[in-house]
């Protein structure tokens, strides 16, 4: 409607004409000014800002009311070419390249070192220090020195038979560490012995290493069934009544039994269903659903990895899991 009226009049539309022809030589000229590369160079007077240009921070702007363009100069509250930003102001007459070219004269390759120190140099300003790495088997060897020492002691030093412990859990992840741990006789040396302390946290600290060492190796597997190691977790079970200890110790037992046919059966033969069964009357519920999941565990497995299996002669634990 409006615009209908609008036309009417001869002037109206003369006056649209124009400025339609206005705003389609603004938009030409904006159109060659967005396609400029050019970088703004700020001088000390005010210069008009193409669009597109790329203009530093740290500089005066204004808006020419007469032209209607934007303009910008150089900061005069700056003492030096440099602005507050740190940015540094390029002068009219420099260019980028200018600017830029100069550079790599702050390193000449005068200032170089014409070489490299020899070893023997470097020897020398070391002096007699010795820096020599040791391997785990090293590291194993003087950790187990070094708990035989304190433990020969009236009065062992409590926290150094537990940084000893921390020091064993972390090396018996790898599978080398824990077979040389196995070779150095380290579960009747320290784990089983550590096993009957009244220290609760030495305690605890052992059956972790007890875990961490039979999780990672078959060969360690092996070597606590032949030592013993089953009957004594589930003495350790049945006798002890921290609740921690026995979440700790059905963790190693855990460990110990998973995908080990031969110890599943040790464990049914040494009683250990009777004593997980006296363990669902008293024990905690975290204790229980541990006991549970790791029952479930030894049936699953026997069903998904029968091949696994069948070679051995096996005591069926479903039955006597029912029996309990």
């Amino acid at each position: 409607m409006c615009f209908e009226i609008f036309f009417h009049s001869k002037m109206n539309f003369n006056i649209i004409l124009v400025l339609l022809i206005l705003f389609s030589n603004s938009i030409c000229e904006d159109k060659q000014d967005t396609e400029s590369d050019e970088i703004f160079v700020p001088t000390k007077e005010w210069k008009v800002i193409k669009a597109g240009q790329k203009v530093p921070s740290g500089l005066h702007y204004r808006i020419n009311l007469s032209t209607g363009k934007k303009e910008a100069k150089i900061n005069e509250d700056d003492e030096s070419d440099t602005n507050k930003k740190g940015i540094s102001v390029i002068k009219e007459d420099e260019t980028l390249y200018s600017a830029l070219k100069d550079v790599d004269k702050k390193n000449p390759e005068n200032d170089m070192p014409k070489k490299f120190r020899t070893l023997d140099e470097i020897k020398k300003d070391l002096g007699d220090i010795e820096i020599t790495p040791k391997s785990d088997v090293e590291i194993l060897q003087d950790l187990f020195a070094k708990f035989q020492e304190e433990d020969k002691k009236k009065q062992p030093n409590t926290k150094e038979i537990l940084k000893i412990l921390k020091d064993l859990i972390y090396l018996s992840h790898q599978i080398d560490n824990g077979n040389e741990f196995v070779r150095m006789d380290g579960f009747k040396k320290i784990v089983y012995k550590k096993l009957n302390s009244t220290n609760l946290a030495v305690k605890q600290e052992a059956l972790k290493l007890f875990s961490t060492l039979a999780q990672n190796s078959p060969k360690v597997k092996v070597h606590i069934l032949e030592t013993g190691g089953i009957t004594i977790l589930l003495r350790l079970l049945n006798l002890d009544d921290n609740p921690h200890i026995k979440n700790s110790a059905v963790t190693a037992l855990s460990c110990t039994l998973r995908t080990f046919p031969y110890a599943q059966n040790r464990f049914i033969e040494a009683g250990g269903l009777t004593i997980f069964s006296s363990l669902f009357k008293s024990g905690s519920v975290k204790l229980k659903l541990k006991l549970v999941t790791l029952l479930n565990d030894f049936i699953i497995e026997r069903q998904k990895d029968v091949s696994n299996f069948e070679n051995h002669e096996l005591v069926d634990i479903e039955e006597k899991i029912i029996r309990s």
